[in-house]
This record gives structure tokens, sequence and C-alpha cells, in this order.
């Protein structure tokens, strides 16, 4: 499960004042101080507050982003560019930095999805001809006539 938004720094010293000087415990500091925060924060502010410095925030754990914002911005690019692209090139837009997997998690997450793209006979120098005589013959239809016409 994602983690939310982190709490604001002076919040966070706020909850960590009223436990070390008002000595009170996290209970009352969500029911008197903090309603809107759940619980489960405030204990969790509570028991990192130790391994903390000076209020500065800890490095969120876990491996970094592979791709950059960069790299996500050039992904979103290249597919509103070109609908038709293929998994394979978008690998090869961001280097092979991620498996395929990540690039359809990461379209994903930013609600494209792709879809099969329809097959569409061309149109031949025949047929082109065969349309351009036909609106020649009736360029001079009103709507009117085009009401007549069934």
């Amino acid at each position: 499960m994602p983690r939310g938004p982190e709490l604001e720094p002076y919040i966070r010293e706020r909850i960590c004042e009223l436990k070390r000087s008002a000595k009170w415990g996290a209970k009352r500091i969500q029911k008197n101080a903090f309603p809107d925060i759940p619980l489960s924060t405030i204990h969790y502010t509570l028991r990192q507050d130790l391994k903390r410095l000076k209020g500065v925030s800890l490095p969120r754990s876990g491996a970094p982003r592979k791709l950059t914002a960069e790299d996500r911005d050039r992904v979103y690019d290249a597919i509103q560019n070109r609908p038709d692209i293929t998994r394979e090139d978008l690998l090869a837009e961001v280097n092979y930095k991620v498996k395929a997997m990540s690039i359809w998690r990461l379209t994903h997450n930013m609600g494209l999805r792709k879809w099969r793209k329809m097959n569409r006979p061309y149109l031949t120098p025949i047929h082109a001809t065969k349309r351009l005589t036909w609106a020649l013959t009736y360029r001079h239809f009103t709507p009117e006539d085009w009401k007549r016409v069934f």
C-alpha cells in the first residue's frame, strides 16, 4: 500500500514536543491536538522520532526510481505522437533502463491504454478517382437537394 504525503516538519515536531514535554500519549495527542491525523500516523511519528535528527526527514526506504521524470515525459510524448508505438520502441526510448512490465505499469498509471489499431483498406488511385468524379458530379447539390435523396 503506498504511503501518503509526509507530515509537515512543524506538525511532526509539535507531536513529538507534546509527547516529550507535556507527557501526552498518542491518543490524547490525536484527540486534543490533531484529530485529522490518523492514530497510526501519530504512533509511527513518535517511534521514528528517535531516528530523526532535529526534524529532518529520513530518506524513504526502497530502491530509487530507475526512470526519471524526464524519461516518463519522453514515454508520454512518444505515445501521444505515435499511438501505434510498440512496447519495444518505448523500451528503446528509455534506453532499456527498465523491463517491459515496468513500461506497462507506467502507461497504466498514466491512464494510457493500448488498443489494437483498426485495419483500414488503403485508398487506391482507382478509388480516389471514382470518389473525385462523384464529388465533382454532385458538388452543386444544396442541402434541400440532399434531403430528397434517400
